[in-house]
C-alpha cells in the first residue's frame, strides 16, 4: 500500500489544484504549443483540467500492473523499487505540465517552447540512469526483437542505451542556453539519435552473438 501513497498523493494534488482554479479558468484552455511557444491547440475547461490527472492515474495503474502480468514477472519484481522511483518521477513531471498549463491559461504567459527540452531531458536522464538495472522483461527497458531474444544482448544493449539516454538528456537540458533555432535542432537531433542508435546497437550485438555461437 505504501507504494501507492506518494503517486496517488500527486494525482490528488493535481485534482485539487484543478478544482481550486476551475472558476478562474477560461472556457477554452491552451493544451499545446508550437515550436515558437505559441498556443495552437485548445480544449474545453473540464477536459483540460481533468484530462491529465486521468492520464496520470492510467500511467500509475499500468506501471503497477506490469510486474504482475509481464511474462518475465519474476525478473521484473526484482526491479520493483526502480519502477516505483521512475513512476514517482513521471508523476512529478506530469504534475509540473499540469500546473504550467494552468498558470499559462491564467494569464501568466511565458515561453512554453523551453519546457519540452527541459522536461524531456530530465526524463531521459532519470530513465537512462535506471535502464542498465532492469532485468530481462517485456515492459521496461530497451525492448527490441533482438534484446527480447537474448538475455545477454538485453544486458549489454540496455547498458549502452542507458548511457545514450543519460548523456542525451543532459544535452537536451543544456540546449536551453542556445539560440532558439539551435536549441530545436539539438533537441530533435538528440531525440533521433537516442531513438535510432540503441535499436541499431541491439541489432549489431545480436548479430555478433549469432556469429560467435
Amino acid at each position: 500500500m505504501k507504494r501507492w501513497v506518494l503517486p496517488l498523493g500527486i494525482i490528488a494534488a493535481a485534482v485539487i489544484i484543478s478544482i481550486i482554479v476551475y472558476g478562474r479558468m477560461p472556457e477554452q484552455v491552451a493544451i499545446h504549443w508550437d515550436i515558437q511557444g505559441n498556443a495552437d491547440r485548445y480544449a474545453s475547461k473540464p477536459l483540460a483540467l481533468f484530462m491529465l490527472p486521468v492520464v496520470m492515474l492510467a500511467v500509475l495503474i499500468l506501471n503497477k500492473l506490469a510486474p504482475i502480468i509481464d511474462p518475465r514477472k519474476a525478473n521484473l519484481k526484482k526491479n520493483r523499487g526502480d519502477i516505483d522511483t521512475i513512476n514517482f518521477f513521471l508523476m512529478l513531471v506530469l504534475l509540473a505540465v499540469h500546473v504550467l498549463t494552468i498558470v499559462y491559461s491564467l494569464g501568466y504567459e511565458f515561453d512554453m517552447s523551453i519546457i519540452a527540452p527541459l522536461l524531456a531531458g530530465a526524463i531521459f536522464v532519470v530513465v537512462g540512469n535506471y535502464m542498465p538495472r532492469f532485468k530481462h522483461n517485456y515492459s521496461f527497458g530497451l525492448k527490441t526483437a533482438w534484446t527480447l531474444a537474448s538475455e545477454n544482448v538485453w544486458r549489454k544493449a540496455n547498458a549502452i542505451s542507458g548511457r545514450f539516454f543519460f548523456v542525451g538528456g543532459l544535452i537536451m537540458i543544456l540546449s536551453l542556453f542556445l539560440p532558439r533555432i539551435w536549441m530545436l535542432v539539438v533537441f530533435f537531433a538528440t531525440l533521433i539519435v537516442c531513438a535510432v542508435v540503441p535499436v541499431l546497437v541491439s541489432f549489431l550485438l545480436y548479430k555478433k552473438e549469432q556469429v560467435q555461437s
